[in-house]
Parts: C-alpha cells; structure tokens; sequence
C-alpha cells in the first residue's frame, strides 16, 4: 500500500473532525449524598481538541498540544469567554467578552460545584476551576476566545457569584497545581458518583470532592487524589 501524502492524511482528519462538529458531551445526573438529584452536568467534559467542542460558522476549535515553561506562569488578568445564548452547547458563539480573571472563577465555581457542599470540596473545585481556565488561557480552545459559557468548558454566568464559593475561590488564591513534570495541565473534571473513589485518571469527582470532605479529607488530599502526581505551586 502506497503511504498516503501530508495533505492527503491532513484532509481526512479534518473531515472526520468535521463530521463529529455537532456531538454534544453525555449528560449526567449530578446527586447529593442522599441520592437526589440537585442538577444535569457534564458526564465527560470536552477536552481540548475534541470534536464536540467545535463551534461552526467561523468560530473554530484550536488543537494545541504545546508545553509552556513553568516560568512563564504569571496569574492572568482577565479570559476571553466566547458567549452561547441560554449557556447552551447548541447555540454559537454569538460574542466574546473579556472577564476579569477573578471575576470568572467566582461567577463559575457556584455553576459547577453545589455551594452548600462542605468547604473543602469547594476549595477542591477552586483548584480545578481556575487551573482548567489558565490552562486554556495558554491554550485556547477557539480561535477566538479561550473558553465559551458552557459545558463545552466551564459554566460561567455573570453576576452568579455565592458566598461559599466565593470564599473558596479566596481560599486558593494563590495556590495551583502542575502535574509532575511541573508543567501546566487541564484539569478536566465531572459530576462522578458521590462516592467516586477511582484514583489516578486525571478527572476529578465534583461528588466525589463532597464525599472526601464528608470524610474529613482536605483539598490537597483530593486534589493529589484525582490528579495522580499533581504538585502545587505558589504564584
């Protein structure tokens, strides 16, 4: 078999890439302890470079697998959030607006985690929120914007913020996470089981986080947890 040119094996990906443009993440059922249901979220959130995550009409999804030295993490100012009418993955991307980077994780972290969950969970989701975002500052996941409003990424809607989580977010000022090698990474997460207790995947429990807090168990333990050989870094 003759071996397929450059451009030839270009042009398939990007059909292929083409043809999964309108999968949307699995949704699961988001519970507390005692079993009932407090929201939908995300089963497997999009990752970069996932198919699902490509929004048409010009807004296009950018694979970026390059490595930024751990010098150049300086905490950023602000992330361009591509804006999807009703936070819904089917809608496009129908504008841009450039949030101040802490205004973002605190009208984020109350969407994506229960704010009445015990503090350490929510310190957990901190972590996991605000690295997931500096991660795509670095490396954006559409050509125009880092990030859009919606489980395509992460759900942020002005104005939400809530008290608990705010205070996390104040907690973990400061404080983040590299994985082992001591470069930055996405720290992808989803709704999992209350009790999650599966290590090592590099996907963190929002339940599970609730779970280990009800243990007793810190921020630290979970975040190392389900980030297997994560380390923190102070900025």
């Amino acid at each position: 078999m003759k071996k397929a040119s450059a451009l030839l094996l270009m042009t398939a990906a990007m059909s292929l890439v083409a043809s999964s443009a309108m999968a949307a993440p699995a949704i699961k059922e988001v519970k507390d302890s005692n079993g009932n249901v407090v929201r939908l979220d995300v089963a497997d959130r999009p990752s970069n470079g996932t198919p699902g995550a490509i929004q048409s009409g010009g807004t296009k999804l950018i694979v970026d697998n390059s490595i930024v030295a751990a010098s150049t993490y300086t905490k950023p100012t602000s992330i361009r959030v591509g804006i999807r009418a009703n936070n819904n993955t089917a809608n496009p991307i129908s504008s841009v607006s450039v949030v101040p980077w802490y205004n973002y994780n605190i009208d984020v972290l109350p969407n994506e985690w229960i704010g009445s969950w015990p503090a350490q969970s929510l310190n957990a989701g901190a972590i996991a929120v605000k690295m997931y975002a500096w991660y795509h500052i670095l490396h954006p996941k559409y050509s125009n914007c880092d990030v859009d409003n919606t489980v395509n990424s992460q759900v942020y809607k002005a104005g939400s913020s809530y008290s608990a989580t705010t205070t996390a977010v104040d907690n973990m000022s400061g404080i983040g996470i590299l994985n082992s090698s001591g470069v930055m990474f996405e720290t992808q997460y989803r709704a999992g089981s209350y009790d999650s207790t599966k290590p090592g995947t590099n996907i963190m429990s929002q339940n599970g986080t609730h779970y280990f807090a009800d243990l007793g168990k810190t921020w630290s333990y979970m975040t190392s947890y389900y980030y297997s050989g994560s380390t923190q870094f102070t900025y």
